[in-house]
């Protein structure tokens, strides 16, 4: 037997038959068209890009869908009818100045493609030349039959992570010039002697935490006044690869752990700088700081650590031109008498 919001979905309403039919007659019949993403991320340094989902292997996206067997199905394009509203300001800073759109777009009936549960794969619509998805569903109430989807764009500095095209994704190349990817991976190293006990957290870099993520985990956030050269020059090397001695002020926010998982983390780090004194320095002594994090309906706080931590590093550029020398050389055949 189908559910009472099943019966309801079907039979619709009367408030809803009207407001379906002033959709209709204000857009026009309009139609948007959207076109399937994967998020994919950077090993390296956890730095995301979209990229379209034809352009990925059946495995990847297998992977991106998890256990969302509607999100690994759904199709690459779909058009949905409905009334599109955006509103487009100029605005001018330091170093930009963009166009930054505000979208709703209401439509007669559910689009599930814009619902999917897991985060990394999304929908993207785009209309005059303008991409957009939408980032909240509106307040909805089930007579009225109709549904909004509220999204605001300003994507033009971030052009480069959507990829339509397969040359222009780089997987192998960092983004970030910081000391992020020593970060990432420590829950993976494996020391010559293991003294300390490897916690296993799992960190990831501020501002890409995946959407509503159980703890336990960690987030890596280098703030990037904090960065700064403590070497008077760069090095140059012998192959042309250039170093220059740098410092971080990091601080690691951890959710979900106790004492003794935060002070095993701090000695894992430790550890990793004792056998690795050429790869990351630790400058001071590094604490984990009890934070509060509370929500109000449940009168509890949730387990959140804060650790600082001033750390050296190199910051290079490898340019191995002898390598590069010997790929491009042309290679000359003299006959020598036997």
């Amino acid at each position: 037997m189908p559910s009472v919001d099943e019966a309801a979905a079907a039979a619709g309403t009367s408030i809803g038959s009207v407001l379906q039919d002033g959709v209709e007659t204000v857009s026009l019949g309009q139609e948007i068209a959207f076109v399937k993403y994967v998020r994919m991320i950077l090993p390296i340094d956890g730095f995301v890009f979209l990229v379209r989902a034809d352009l990925v292997t059946p495995q990847a996206l297998a992977m991106a869908a998890g256990s969302d067997e509607f999100a690994l199905k759904a199709p690459l394009t779909f058009t949905q009818q409905g009334s599109l509203h955006y509103s487009t300001d100029t605005r001018q800073d330091e170093t930009q100045t963009y166009t930054s759109n505000q979208v709703v777009f209401t439509s007669e009936a559910e689009v599930a493609a814009l619902n999917l549960s897991t985060p990394s794969i999304v929908y993207l619509g785009s209309i005059h030349d303008v991409r957009f998805a939408f980032s909240a569903r509106k307040p909805f109430y089930r007579q009225a039959d109709t549904w909004h989807y509220v999204g605001s764009t300003r994507w033009s500095d971030l052009a480069s992570q959507i990829i339509d095209d397969p040359a222009k994704l780089d997987l192998t190349n960092r983004v970030v010039s910081n000391s992020l990817p020593i970060w990432l991976f420590l829950q993976a190293y494996a020391p010559p002697v293991d003294i300390m006990r490897n916690p296993g957290v799992v960190l990831y870099p501020s501002y890409l935490v995946p959407r509503n993520l159980v703890p336990p985990y960690g987030v890596v956030h280098i703030e990037p006044s904090g960065t700064n050269a403590i070497a008077a020059a760069t090095t140059f090397a012998s192959n042309s690869s250039l170093y220059q001695l740098c410092i971080d002020q990091i601080e690691v926010t951890l959710y979900g752990y106790r004492n003794d998982d935060a002070i095993d983390f701090i000695a894992w780090v430790q550890q990793f700088a004792e056998f690795n004194p050429y790869t990351l320095g630790i400058m001071n002594i590094p604490v984990a700081r009890d934070e509060k994090r509370g929500q109000v309906e449940l009168q509890a706080i949730g387990m959140k650590k804060t650790i600082a931590f001033e750390v050296n590093y190199y910051q290079f550029r490898v340019n191995d031109i002898a390598r590069q020398l010997i790929k491009k050389a042309i290679v000359a055949y003299v006959d020598q008498p036997v």
